[in-house]
């Protein structure tokens, strides 16, 4: 008997045992997922003393200018540095690329706490905004290549969610800095702080073998099949932006002036990003990819249909929360079907594409809602853009290709 038991145990499958995530695994994860946390710090860190920055680089007549350009010129590194990143993932590897980018972070970044002339601060801004865009390229590509399925979900999700908290973090502690190091310099030591995820990816991203040459020379394959898709992003991240470029008009149109009330109505959106980016990883497997489209899409509508319609500060930074919250699921949303649908030797110029997207929705956002405004006033422009949201949001609903 005990011999016919244990014949029927050998042949019974053994479900095979879960892995244990080591501290190396552990490390690794983070160091991938900070990605959105020093993308939020490019545009955080000097928040808080533009205006100090300004006057002292470019005096009473230029101050505004030089501290507007500080603050914009990172978008044109990201804008056009996406896809030249996408290029060299695709040739050196991941990895490397984050290595470099990392390292150029650090040093462009700091470089702040001795520059004092506006060229110079703006040159070394520039060189910011492409390394960014070498961060989160990389970053996302290296969660798209060693994780699958609920697992890679998930990390985008917490890549995107620990984006928003640092938006939030990020700028309290460049005031404290600023204060406590006694200037405007002092804040840009924080972009010193990328040396350390730089030597924690040195011993916990182990590079891996590559596959031998051929030596028939194949044809890199495109991603222009994936134009419908960047296409349709754009009015999203347009829609994205409008707590962050528009809503300050709003409330200065309904007489709310306080720059605290401000503060914190517009800050509820990126409140709002860190729990729709965090939600990202649970809904998404219970209701599909047209299931969570319509949910961002949906949130985002309602927003910005809520905050023109009242001058309550209180309900107009919950449209903010639910603006933020559509685009904190909007940002893993795109990432996770880019990286299934783009050819594997692609993926570094489809997600370098994908934040040359994202910031070209931010640049235009005054190019297409200031026209809106001037013609239908300020809260006729967030009506018109909630009624947008809502058409698309039908497209989608009637959309007959399988979208998941």
């Amino acid at each position: 008997m005990d011999s016919t038991v244990s014949a029927v145990a050998r042949l019974e499958p053994v479900p095979p045992a879960t892995p244990r995530l080591t501290l190396r695994d552990r490390l690794a994860m983070a160091v991938m997922v900070s990605g959105g946390w020093w993308m939020a710090l490019i545009f955080t860190a000097i928040a808080p003393i533009l205006s100090a920055m300004g006057g002292a680089l470019g005096g009473e007549k230029n101050g505004y200018w030089i501290g507007q350009l500080t603050m914009t010129i990172p978008d044109i590194g990201i804008i056009v540095g996406g896809p030249l990143v996408g290029l060299l993932i695709e040739r050196y590897s991941a990895r490397m690329v984050l290595f470099a980018s990392f390292a150029l972070y650090a040093v462009a970044g700091s470089a702040g706490m001795i520059v004092d002339d506006g060229f110079s601060m703006l040159s070394t801004r520039l060189l910011v905004g492409f390394s960014g865009a070498g961060i989160a390229t990389a970053t996302t590509a290296l969660i798209g290549n060693r994780f699958e399925g609920q697992t890679r979900v998930k990390a985008l999700g917490y890549w995107s969610a620990f984006g928003a908290l640092g938006g939030v973090l990020s700028v309290m502690a460049a005031g404290q800095v600023a204060a406590i190091g006694g200037g405007w310099h002092a804040p840009f030591s924080l972009y010193g702080l990328a040396a350390i995820p730089l030597i924690v990816a040195f011993f916990v991203l182990p590079a891996r073998k590559r596959d031998a040459v051929k030596p028939e020379k194949e044809q890199a394959p495109s991603v222009w099949n994936l134009w419908p898709l960047y296409l349709g992003m754009i009015p999203i991240y347009v829609a994205v932006f409008m707590t962050g470029v528009q809503l300050s008009f709003l409330l200065g149109a309904d007489r709310i002036d306080d720059p605290v009330t401000q503060s914190w109505v517009i800050g509820a959106a990126s409140a709002g990003s860190f729990l729709g980016a965090f939600s990202f990883a649970y809904l998404q497997p219970r209701i599909g990819n047209r299931g969570t489209m319509l949910t961002f899409i949906g949130l985002m509508a309602l927003g910005n249909l809520l905050m023109p319609l009242t001058a309550n500060p209180i309900l107009m930074g919950l449209g903010g929360a639910m603006n933020g919250a559509g685009g904190g699921m909007a940002n893993p949303f795109f990432a996770a079907i880019l990286i299934e649908r783009a050819p594997i030797a692609a993926r570094g110029r489809a997600i370098g594409l994908l934040y040359t997207t994202q910031f070209f929705g931010e640049f235009m956002n005054p190019f297409v809602v200031t026209p809106l405004a001037s013609l239908l006033g300020i809260h006729g422009a967030f009506l018109a853009v909630s009624a947008l949201l809502a058409a698309g949001g039908v497209g989608v609903a009637t959309y007959r290709k399988r979208l998941g």
